[in-house]
Parts: C-alpha cells; structure tokens; sequence
C-alpha cells in the first residue's frame, strides 16, 4: 500500500489540524478526515455520504426489530445478513443495502453516542485519571495483536462489546467505511478514536474548504456550499455554513437592498473650537439655518421638520447667507485626497448651485472663513494653510478675481490665524465717504484687517488695498490701561451703519474702530467676547460672551452705549452655562436664536427654550427601547446622557453620573427588556458603570470587579485597562454582560425582581457576579445574545469572534430542548465558560452586531477595508409602521469613513450591492434599529452628531419565494420556554430514564424551520408536511402575481395621466 501512495504521490506526514493544508480536489472524496496515507496507505471505499449532520431528526427512519436472524419485524425492507441481497445482488456478508442505508446512519450515531457516555462514565472513576481517547485506545490495544495500530472489524466489535457497546457485522461495516479503512480491511484505531472526539466542525474543515465568500457570478450549485469558508484573505478567520443554509438566502443577498434611508433629523449643532466664525442664521422664510458634521441644515421649527444640503464630504467649518438670506455658501475641510472646496445653494430647494475648488496648498488647505459681499455678486473665502490665502471669487461665474496671501501661521497654540471674516453692508448708503470706507475686514489673532475696493478695477480684475495692525505703532490713541489692541485675539467683528468696524476680544473688550483707527474701547464681559451682530433696525447690537451673558447695546450715538444684560440659565440643574457661540436675530422682533458652545440651539425671548439639543463631547454610545418603538438613549464623554423620543425630536429626560467623578466619560448604553426597558446601564471610562432606573429616576453605581480606579505615580488615572467598553443584557433582563478594556466580559446576575422595588433599585447588592468570560486578546467591543439568553458571542479589536456560555440552564435536558446539547459534553457548563461545539449549528440570535460571521461575510466593499467597519446592526424584519406585513431583514454598518451601509441580511456575496449614505464627518462609532424598524440612529463619534434615518421600503417585496421569519413568533416561544424551564414546577427527567426524550425545536411548533439561519428561512416546509407546503407555495406565488398586477396597473394609469 505504501508502494502505490509513493507513486501516486500522496505520501505525506501527520499534520495538526492548525498546520493542516487543504486536501487536494480528487482526495476530498476519497480520504477520510485524519487519514494519513504515509502512516496508514491508500483508504479503501471510503464513502463520505455516510457521514451525516448531526442532530438530524431521524422521524423518517423505518423502525426495524429483529425477531431473529434474518427475521424482520414492523414491516420495510431485509436488512443485511445471512443470504441478504444487496441491489447489485451481492450476497457478501455486512454488506449494507441501499435501501436501509438511512436506519444504518442512525444505528451509527446512537453506537456513538453509548460509547461516548460509557467511556465518560468509565474515565470518572478511573483511578488512573484516565481520559477517555486512553481508555478507548488501550482497549484496542488489547485487540491489535500484531501491534500495527490497526484493528479487524472482528477485533473492533469485540473492543466495543467489552466497552458496553453491542454491534452486529452490518454496523461495523458501516462504521469502517465511515471512519476508513485501508486495503486490508483494517481500521486505524488512532483514526476512530480522534475523529469520535472531534467537532463536527473540524471534522467538515477536512473534506470541505472554500477560500472566499460567495461570489455575485456562483451558481445555486455553488452557493449551496456547506463547509468551511476562509474570506478576506483570512483576515477575519474562517466561519461554517449552517446545516440548514438555503441558497435562496444568497440569492437576495445579490440584490439591492429592498428598502433605503431617508435622513429625517439630525441632532445637535456644530459648535467645536474648529469652528470659529458664525454659523446660525435665520433666512428670508423665517427659518433657521446651520449646519452640523458634514450636513448643511434648514429648520422648520414649527413643524419641527429639517431640510437637508448633502453636498460636502468632510466636516464644514463655515456657512455664510447672501443679503436675500435665500442663498448659503458653506466651506469644509480638506478630504483626503481631494481639493478643499465651498459649496454655494439655495436654502428652499437644497439644490447646489456652483462648487469652488480651491487650491491645495502647504499645510492645512481647509476653508476657515466665508462670506458674500454687500450686493451678493463676489464670494471671499479664506483657506487655513500656511499663508491664509485669501480668494474674492465671481461664485455665478466661477472665476477668480483675486487670490493673495494674508498672514502666516498658525499661531503657537495651533489655532489658525484668520478667524472669520465681516463684510461692510452698509457703505452704499454713504456714496460721499465711500472713498474713505472699507469693504471688508478679517479678524483673527491680534488683530485685523481692512480691504477695501479701487474704484476702477484695471483689466477688469479685481485688486484690493488692505490696512492691518500688526505693530503698537500703528494704534493711535492707545487706551489709558495699556491694554494694546493690537496685541489681543479678535475672536469677532460687525459694521454698524455709520462705517465704523465694532470687534470683540478674547478678553471679553469691545472696540471700536473708524477708518482703521482705534477710537474707543470697554470692558463689556468678564470672559472672552465671542459674537457681535447687529439688529434689522441697525440701532442696537448685541454682543455674546461665552459665560452665557448678552448684552444689548445702543450704536445711533458716537460710541455703544449698554442697554441691558442677561444671562441664558442653565439647561440642566448643575450643568455649566452655555456659551454662545453664534447669534442672529428674528427679523422685526426682539427674538434672537442663539448657538451655545454645548452644541444646542436656543430661541431667546423671554423664557428661552432649546429648540435643538445636542451633546457637547464626542457621541459613541447609543440604544433603542426594546419595548418602546419611538424611543432611544445616547450617552457621550460628557458624562450625560439622555432618553428621545423620535416623533417628537427631543429628549424626553436625562441624567449623569454624579458629580465628583474624576472621568465622567460614558462609552456605551444599553437596555434592559424587563417591563417597558425602564432600566438602563451606562459604561464609563474609568471602570465604572451605573444601572439607572427611569421610573424611580434612581441608580446604582458600581466597579468592574478588581477594576478600582487606579493612578500612577504622578496621580493621574490609567484608564487604559480600566474602562467599561460595552454592555448588553440577555433577552429577559436577567443577567447583564459587561465587557472591559482588560479583555473580558463579567456577567451579573440583575435580580430583576427587585428592581420594581423602590428600595432596592439603587442597591448593588442587586447585581451578584456569575462568570468572568477570558479569552480575548485584545479589547472586546461587541456582545450579542442568543435568543434564549443562554450563549453570547463576542467581537475584539482583533478581528476575534468567540462564543461563550452567558447563563446557561440547570440541567442537561432544558440545553437538549433549546439544540444545545452535544452528547460529547461531560457536564453543564458554567456561565462564562467558552463555548466550542455550538458554533455552526446554532444561529438564533436576538441580536447581531458582530462583523464576523457566516451571515455578514458579504458586508466589506471593494474599497474597504475590514478595521473600516465599526459595528453593524440588523433588523428584526417586522417592516416598520409603513408596512405592518412581513419583510426581509436589512442590515445597517458604520464605518470609519463616516458612511452608513445598507444591505440586506443575510449578506453573503462578496462585493454584494448595498446602499451608501451620507451625512456623518467623523467615523460613525454605533448604529441601531428603533424596536419597529421604521427609524435607524447613528451616533458620529467626534462629530457629536446623532442622525435618525427612516427606513423606505421599496414598492418590490424582494424575490418571489422569500419570507423574513416570524421574529415576533419565535421569540413569544422562546420567553415562554424561558419562564417554563424557571418555574419551580418544571418536570426534570430522573436519572434512570432510559432514552434520551427527542429534541423538540421551538420553531417546528410556530411553524417555522429548526436551527434557522440568521436572515430567515424559505417558504419550504418540513418533509413530513410537503403536501401543505407546496399549497402554500403556490398562494403565496399567487399573492405575488396579484400584487404585481396591480402594481402595472397602478403605473399605467399613472403615465396615461402624465401623457394627456
């Protein structure tokens, strides 16, 4: 035998199944796993197709008793023995018939099985400690009489026997062409005694391997593929196709996506130190315009609706309105490999009339600074590079007029030197003086600068004269106190009617300044004044500052007189005041809207009032309500975090941890599904997290256990391996797991009862430690539950995808109810012990958030890369309040580009098509589905902006034959499973029973099919029912028919009308 493998050239060495290369084509079907034919030869009738999945239901199988040899009883066909004939009409002795091939394969298994318990009973009470391949081993020793390792069919039946196990020559005939065997007949012991201890996934590893995903050019042959899969190169490990995969399911996936995304509301405004000038208007209709992340935006506040501008690619630093307040012109941030660029639109459409590519030039290239001149024909822009190149542009045209540099910079602490720039409105109304008047001025740090417009252009171009403070020598009339103008960063400016230029300080000054000559000065704030505007009537002007107080002030007279003075209170009870970053007033009335430096937007009358809200630190945690379809909570490193309501685009309440924390960073939210998810725990930077109860408006605070706040030598604290980075409860509120930035993930018993108590809500006694998961190697940042709060599995930084027992039931027969039982386990496992043999088959899980795995091996564009995609979440495929009906799942992604992906789940092709939407600048650090499915959140991380998409299905209800599953259904079974198997009443099987009792699946009795797959399962019924499936295939394909009828009719009446 090794004669002929060394010239077929199969001879190879054992290799570990890690260091394993995949078996050529033509031997997959002729080498059983773990054969080596160095060691052992060529296999013999090796026949694969008796090795089956396991936990087949064997309800099929003919049920055959013999009353003696030959002899059958319960009717079917002769089974192989004395004078049996095959179909070929063999009479060879053990040679199995076609045609009980299927009784044969479940004798096998249950052999299986009994030898697996009799060698688990037999290594407890070893006194050797002996495990059971040993004791399995050493009893084929004792029948190996020649010592080659190998084992005759006579000497394995009489092994077996003297293991407690009876078989007849028929079964070992059936195990030797399972297990292999070599020319002789002989079966390598070694080879049965690691493949009866080895997973069913590795065993499939052996014999089948796919190094990619599923390609949108495969056939139904091709995605029928069940093995194992490697794709992106490896990258991301190798996942398993599930025992029941349907191919349909793949089909979808190559289609687009059956619904798309519409943003509705974006929450919060932009109001970071990279914005310097003013960015909130009113325009000519009343509203408010502004703009947040990379999203220009115009606000309906009495229908409280927006209107959106999606034209720029990165974050926008500056916005500008045109005199008629119909036009903006917006400046972003340099994208990658691209241009910097300004975009002019109309504020009623969100139509984009002319983009402005600048030039690219050393250093930061972005625009800082924009505005329109006084007749709205020219467009300034400054650019926050090196040199500050500014550029007057004709925007209608195009064209450049004029392009300089300003100042050089940045200054020493970073910032640019150019802040923003003021153009003067008011000089037409003096033509005698105009000569003496300038046109525009920039302002920035210490100082200004003053441009002003020849009165004849030559050769048509535009060339500007401009006058700046640069030196205390040009400062006339310096102020008694000393303070130099000069010297002092003007954080903003305005022109009043009269030609003068008013400035403010970061010194909280006012100045005054008429042709370009200090005139007059006041200390107006006692922090840095950061606005100035003026009133429609040009009287009165007012000035911001950024601890919150405004003042008004009376400009007819030769210097600003103050009027009043106020201060916007807080919004929260402990909160810090809001500085004002932008101010506009409501044209003919004292109302003025304001823009704080907390990222809200205030309208100012006598009672101010958020009429925005929006969270003042970077934005990664967010969650929806289980229970509450409208509503969600978000929580940023502010430390607050708030509860919304969708319907009505505010928050409904909040809270945050108390004062006195030393790193209040919140860095996930989550849920609890008990009662309406009144309960919500929050993640912290520092180690801690608190469980805060809506209702009682009460909470607990706690530690990551030996997770105590720690400090260096300097005092500082080391958060590094401290911080709480992700948090999810079980499906039934029980247990909650929290993951750590030191690699693991503790589960707590919540004790959930008590949390309907108001003396016992706030108490950590509630939450008892039940497991430590460890295994990760690096940061654990996703955790999803099975859909019987029984497994978890988990994702790390390092692309890990680990499962996990989370709170498993007390006895074997409630995990052999759930198909979570394998017959090679000793013993129940504990909470937080790793789970290794459930990784294929079981798929039901209540959510998905992992981006490995075998159903979103499809959710990686060409030009993407794996460590681009943040998290991912899916539907529960119930379609949302447009349509009540049942729809396929979708899937949602955020990325580090600061896009959301739409696909549909299961997205398995690779390369698959899939929706693209904009609106984030920064990376988009989480994303969720309301509890309906109408409304998707996305939290943008640095931006702070929090969008909420609605979901629009298309008139299409994807592929005929497809169904999304009953979600609703299965998981009513599963909590009703969940509470039978605690009630204290629950039946458990004694300890002499004799026969396992059947798996019962809970989705066979809802009318669905056993170990879905994630995405759900086809219209194809069990084979005992086909009957009734094939009668509802064929009215569910009607139904298709008359909808699609409809649906032509609809569109024929609707181009007829349009013709006439």
């Amino acid at each position: 035998a090794r004669e002929m493998a060394d010239q077929d050239g199969r001879r190879e060495r054992p290799l570990k199944m890690a260091e394993r290369k995949p078996p050529p084509e033509k031997l997959k079907t002729t080498r059983p796993p773990l054969w080596s034919s160095r060691v052992h030869g060529v296999p013999n009738k090796y026949t694969p197709a008796i090795q089956l999945p396991p936990e087949r239901p064997a309800t099929n199988a003919l049920v055959v008793r013999r009353d003696g040899e030959g002899a059958i009883s319960g009717g079917g066909v002769p089974r192989g023995g004395k004078g049996a004939v095959t179909k070929g009409g063999d009479r060879r002795v053990g040679a199995p018939l076609v045609e009980v091939q299927d009784v044969l394969n479940a004798k096998v298994e249950k052999i299986e099985v009994d030898l697996r318990r009799n060698l688990r009973e037999l290594a407890k009470s070893s006194k050797l400690h002996e495990t059971e391949k040993s004791i399995l081993v050493r009893t084929f020793e004792c029948f190996d009489y020649e010592r080659t390792g190998k084992v005759s069919q006579e000497g394995f039946r009489k092994a077996l026997k003297s293991l407690g196990v009876a078989v007849d020559e028929r079964e070992v005939v059936a195990l030797f062409d399972k297990y292999g065997q070599d020319m002789r007949r002989m079966m390598p012991y070694d080879v049965f005694t690691g493949r009866l201890f080895l997973s069913h996934n590795r065993i499939l590893a052996w014999t089948e391997q796919r190094k990619e995903a599923f390609k949108g050019s495969d056939k139904k042959s091709d995605l029928a593929f069940n093995g194992k899969i490697i794709y992106q190169k490896g990258k991301l490990g190798s996942v398993y196709t599930p025992t029941d995969w349907d191919p349909a399911l793949a089909e979808r996936s190559k289609q687009p996506p059956d619904a798309e995304l519409q943003l509705e509301f974006v929450y919060g405004y932009r109001a970071d130190d990279a914005v310097f000038s003013p960015n909130l208007f009113y325009t000519a209709a009343r509203e408010i315009a502004y703009f947040t992340a990379g999203v220009g935006i115009v606000l309906d506040k009495e229908a409280m609706s927006q209107r959106f501008f999606l034209g720029h690619t990165d974050d926008i630093l500056c916005m500008a309105l045109d005199p008629t307040k119909t036009i903006a012109a917006t400046g972003q941030k340099i994208p990658i490999g691209g241009l910097p660029y300004v975009c002019v639109w109309d504020l009623h459409s969100m139509q984009q009339l002319v983009k402005l590519d600048h030039k690219k030039e050393p250093g930061d290239s972005s625009v800082l600074a924009v505005q329109f001149s006084r007749d709205g024909e020219f467009l300034v822009t400054v650019q926050k590079n090196i040199d500050h190149h500014m550029t007057i542009w004709d925007w209608r045209n195009k064209a450049v007029l004029y392009r300089d540099k300003t100042v050089k910079g940045p200054a020493a602490d970073g910032v640019p030197m150019i802040f923003g720039i003021s153009w003067n409105n008011h000089v037409r109304e003096l033509p005698e003086k105009e000569a003496l008047k300038y046109d525009f001025c920039t302002y920035g740090v210490k100082g200004l600068q003053f441009w002003r417009l020849p009165k004849q252009p030559k050769e048509g171009v535009v060339r500007y004269q401009r006058k700046k403070f640069s030196k205390p020598e040009a400062v006339e009339s310096v102020p008694a106190s000393g303070n130099i103008p000069s010297l002092s960063h003007h954080l903003c400016a305005a022109w009043l009617d009269n030609g003068d230029c008013v400035s403010g300080t970061a010194k909280g000054e006012i100045f005054v300044w008429r042709d370009t000559k200090y005139l007059w000065h006041n200390q107006a704030h006692k922090m840095a004044l950061t606005v100035l505007t003026l009133r429609a009537n040009n009287q009165v002007l007012l000035s911001g500052s950024s601890n919150a107080t405004i003042i008004e002030w009376n400009v007819q007279g030769d210097t600003p007189v103050p009027i009043s003075r106020r201060v916007i209170p807080t919004p929260y009870v402990g909160s810090k005041p809001p500085g004002i970053k932008a101010l506009d007033c409501y044209p003919g009335s004292d109302i003025y809207v304001m823009g704080s430096n907390q990222s809200d937007i205030y309208e100012v009358d006598a009672d101010p009032d958020i009429i925005v809200k929006g969270h003042n630190g970077r934005l990664d945690g967010i969650a929806a309500n289980p229970k509450r379809p409208t509503e969600f909570a978000s929580a940023c490193y502010t430390g607050r975090c708030y509860i919304w309501d969708a319907e009505q685009k505010k928050p409904l309440f909040n809270f945050e941890w108390p004062r006195g924390q030393l790193h209040p960073e919140a860095t996930c939210i989550t849920y609890s599904p008990h009662h309406n998810g009144d309960e919500i725990a929050v993640g912290f930077i520092s180690g801690r997290w608190l469980v805060y109860n809506t209702t009682h408006q009460a909470y607990a605070k706690l530690f990551v256990p030996d997770r105590e706040p720690k400090t260096n030598s300097l005092g500082k604290a080391i958060l590094e391996d401290q911080g709480v980075c992700c948090l999810k409860y079980c499906p039934f509120g029980d247990t909650l797991a929290v993951a750590s930035y030191d690699q693991s993930i503790y589960l707590f018993d919540c004790c959930k009862e008590l949390a309907d108590h108001e003396s016992t809500v706030d108490s950590r006694k509630r939450f008892r430690l039940l497991g430590k998961c460890v295994g990760h190697s690096s940061t654990v940042n996703r955790i999803d539950w099975d859909m019987h709060g029984v497994m978890m599995q988990s994702n790390s930084t390092a692309n890990e995808l680990l499962y996990w027992w989370g709170r498993p039931k007390d006895t074997k027969q409630d995990l052999q109810v759930l198909g979570m039982w394998e017959e090679t386990r000793k013993r129940v496992p504990r909470p937080g012990e790793q789970a290794t043999e459930i990784q294929r088959e079981y798929s039901k899980w209540d959510t998905w958030t992992s981006i490995i795995g075998f159903p979103v091996m499809g959710i990686f564009p060409k030009d993407t890369k794996q460590e681009d995609m943040n998290v991912i979440a899916v539907s529960r495929g119930t379609g949302g309040k447009e349509d009540p009906g049942q729809r396929g799942q979708l899937l949602v992604g955020a990325t580090d580009e600061g896009k959301v992906l739409m696909f549909n789940f299961p997205a398995v092709i690779d390369g698959g098509p899939y929706y693209s939407f904009d609106g984030h600048s920064s990376f988009v650090k989480n994303v969720c589905f309301l509890a309906d499915d109408s409304r998707v959140i996305s939290a943008g991380g640095l931006d702070r902006a929090m969008l909420q998409w609605s979901v629009r299905w298309k008139a299409a209800q994807g592929f005929v034959g497809y169904r999304s599953p009953e979600d609703t259904r299965e998981r009513a079974e599963a909590v009703r499973m969940h509470e039978d198997m605690r009630a204290p009443s629950a039946a458990i099987a004694g300890p002499k029973q004799a026969a396992t009792p059947a798996i019962a699946t809970p989705s066979l009795a809802a009318g669905s099919q056993p170990n879905q797959p994630p995405g759900g399962a086809t219209g194809t019924a069990a084979p005992s029912d086909s009957g009734a499936a094939n009668q509802a295939k064929v009215a569910h394909l009607e139904k298709q028919m008359k909808l699609i009828e409809q649906q032509q009719a609809a569109l024929r009446e609707e181009l007829n009308r349009l013709r006439e």
